[in-house]
């Protein structure tokens, strides 16, 4: 009875959980005239000078893998599954993963900037859901609680079954440039508003089955965290609160590059997805070795003939009953409180082999975290650009566990509307039953100025071959006029192609041109400022200069000033020295004049004495010394000489003061000219 119900509970709950998921298609990384790829590999550059997704086409895509069973698995009639089947699914392993995606463009548009560099601004509506199983989860809902491998066993464990839940909307700017001929760089900033989300770890939960199938009992150490504008009222009937549908709060970035090695080899690298969402309004679940005893329904409380009547009602709904049960019994605390989350992070490394510039290989790999595992998948790919109007691409990819998935990528552009859908798995399309993995991604873009990878040959070709022409004896017949006119309208056709190319090509060059032109007047109002500064700098030089030299002009006139008053200084001692020698020497003149003068006067007063009486005396001296004549008469001696001006001896008369004066000022004069012979640069 008890496994009876267990069955009807696990198809409910498997079919809520049906849906599985990854992120866009693989293939998608590598389509070079898809602006989308930078989804993938922010680094990417789109061709052209500009797009914009169209209207509400813009770019959706959904995504869904199982790696533990397939759909024909649970077939058993044309309209009829049952679930059971997928215990026995040969993809079925003890670890096993499911999942879904989606997301759809609410906006999506960018231009570039400069040649080198290409904006992008989007919003995007966005749902994960990811669950990892183990196979004794899967087995319990599908063979139910009494299956011999779990009485055998004596218990089941769900450990490694998690599961994680998010639903936002993302608002991004993204910025990629050609760093050189070689290295392109790019990266998105992210907005993440968040509406709802699920996680939890079901590690910890073992059940036991009793022997005789009468009772289950169920030990449980987990934690769950949910957080949803999705609430009860006092019925307990669900309604949407509208308070909590902007919830969560967060923000994300992606990285990404290519590098190209030569001619013919490109890497690339990128992360995407690396966020994080803080919930405001979140609730816990949490439990601790606590075990609960389930003996089953009643059949009559499911099926009875009065089931009908109380449905919906509290105190009659079975279920209700369980789960308030389990949650007494389990002992899961609630807790209200704020929580994070993080998304699931993607990175991808690969790279393109460029046989011809229409052909090229990749390869890729791309690794994904998920509930705490590492989720990878490995992509080969042939790509193709039949013409500036084709892309193309065929590629073989591995991804969790699933090997059947040969995926397809066509972008199409006529004129300024382009048109592509991309998938991982074109087989699995058609063959739902026996799919492991199926996406799609399609859209419709409006591109501006799309440079083209793909040139006309016809320019390059040579000229058409003429017709052949027959004698009587040939058998192969004439080129017909009809054959003629066609080539001539080919050769029309393709001329006409190549002016409109040429028209493009000026229009492009033109653009060019008006852009050089602008940053010319950039670079010349850069100059200008620059010259203005200059200006003002020498300026300010100058005045600085000016200003040093008026400090060293009053430092120099400080200078002559002090050499100016020391040779004042020196003059006048000098002048000083000169006159008191001079007054030395007028003393000294003066004093020996003097001398002279009195000795002078002495003779004179001497020789004017009369002569003393003259004494027979022998020894009697004369008067004068004068010789005596013996034979002289008395009347013969001279008498003495009388001083007067005009003598000789007037050189000898003391000087006057009128001469000793003139004397005085001429040794002044001469100091004064000596003061004016001292070298200017000493004043």
């Amino acid at each position: 009875m008890i496994r009876t119900k267990i069955k009807v509970l696990s198809a409910v709950a498997f079919g809520m959980s049906a849906l599985a998921a990854v992120a866009q298609p693989a293939n998608q990384f590598f389509l070079k005239s898809l602006p989308q790829a930078y989804y993938l590999n922010p680094g990417q550059m789109p061709e052209g000078n500009g797009h914009m997704g169209f209207l509400g086409w813009g770019y959706q895509y959904a995504e869904a893998t199982t790696s533990g069973f397939q759909l024909s698995d649970m077939r058993v009639a044309a309209d009829t599954l049952n679930i059971s089947g997928i215990s026995n699914s040969e993809t079925l392993a003890e670890n096993n993963y499911l999942g879904l995606a989606f997301r759809k463009d609410l906006f999506n548009f960018g231009w570039r900037y400069k040649e080198k560099a290409y904006w992008s601004l989007y919003a995007a509506n966005r749902m994960m859901v990811d669950f990892n199983y183990s196979d004794d989860f899967i087995n319990f809902f599908t063979s139910g609680n009494g299956a011999e491998e779990f009485l055998t066993a004596g218990e089941i464990s769900w450990d490694g079954t998690r599961y994680s839940v998010n639903s936002f909307t993302e608002f991004g700017i993204g910025y990629s440039r050609e760093v050189n001929d070689k290295f392109t760089l790019g990266g998105k900033l992210k907005y993440l508003w968040g509406h709802a989300n699920f996680n939890g770890s079901l590690d910890g939960i073992t059940l036991t089955t009793a022997p005789d199938l009468t009772a289950l009992t169920i030990a449980s150490t987990m934690s769950v965290q949910s957080a949803s504008p999705l609430t009860r009222d006092a019925n307990d009937s669900l309604y949407l609160d509208q308070s909590a549908l902007g919830n969560g709060n967060g923000f994300g970035m992606d990285l990404g590059g290519s590098y190209k090695i030569n001619e013919q080899i490109t890497a690339y690298a990128s992360v995407v997805d690396f966020g994080v969402i803080s919930w405001g309004k979140g609730k816990t679940l949490e439990s601790s070795n606590a075990t609960f005893n389930f003996t089953g329904f009643n059949y009559s409380d499911l099926f009875g003939s009065d089931s009908a009547a109380t449905a919906g009602t509290e105190e009659d709904d079975p279920f209700a009953d369980l789960i308030d049960s389990v949650q007494t019994t389990l002992k899961l605390d609630s807790t209200g409180a704020s929580y994070t989350s993080y998304l699931p992070t993607r990175f991808f490394v690969g790279g393109t082999y460029q046989f011809h510039e229409n052909l090229s290989a990749d390869v890729l790999y791309s690794g994904r975290y998920v509930n705490g595992q590492l989720l990878s998948s490995a992509t080969v790919g042939l790509g193709i650009k039949g013409s500036k109007w084709y892309e193309g691409k065929l590629t073989y990819t591995i991804a969790h566990n699933t090997y059947a998935n040969v995926g397809f990528a066509s972008v199409v552009n006529l004129g300024a509307l382009q048109i592509y859908f991309v998938t991982d798995n074109i087989l699995g399309l058609f063959q739902l039953d026996y799919a492991n993995h199926v996406s799609g991604a399609a859209g419709i873009n409006l591109t501006f100025g799309r440079k083209k990878y793909f040139e006309q040959l016809a320019a390059q070709k040579a000229a058409p071959e003429l017709p052949a022409t027959t004698d009587s004896t040939s058998t192969s017949p004439a080129t017909s006029d009809e054959e003629a006119k066609k080539e001539l309208d080919e050769m029309k056709q393709d001329a006409s192609e190549e002016v409109k190319d040429a028209q493009k090509d000026a229009k492009k060059a033109e653009s060019k041109a008006e852009d050089k032109a602008d940053d010319a007047k950039d670079d010349a109002k850069d100059a200008a400022d620059d010259a203005k500064d200059a200006a003002e700098e020498a300026k300010e030089d100058a005045q600085e200069a000016v200003e040093e030299a008026k400090e060293e002009v009053k430092e120099a006139k400080e200078e002559a000033q002090e050499a100016i008053e020391k040779a004042e200084e020196k003059a006048e001692e000098k002048a000083e020295e000169r006159i008191q020698k001079a007054e030395e020497r007028a003393d000294e003149a003066e004093k020996a004049a003097a001398t002279k003068a009195a000795e002078e006067q002495a003779a004179i007063e001497k020789a004017s004495a009369p002569a003393p009486a003259v004494s027979d005396s022998a020894t009697a001296a004369p008067s004068a010394n004068i010789p005596q004549d013996t034979t002289a008469t008395p009347d013969l001696v001279p008498s003495a000489p009388v001083s007067t001006p005009d003598s000789s001896s007037a050189d000898l008369t003391t000087p006057s003061m009128d001469e000793l004066q003139k004397a005085v000022e001429e040794i002044k004069q001469q100091g004064a000219a000596e003061e004016k012979a001292v070298p200017a640069d000493v004043k």
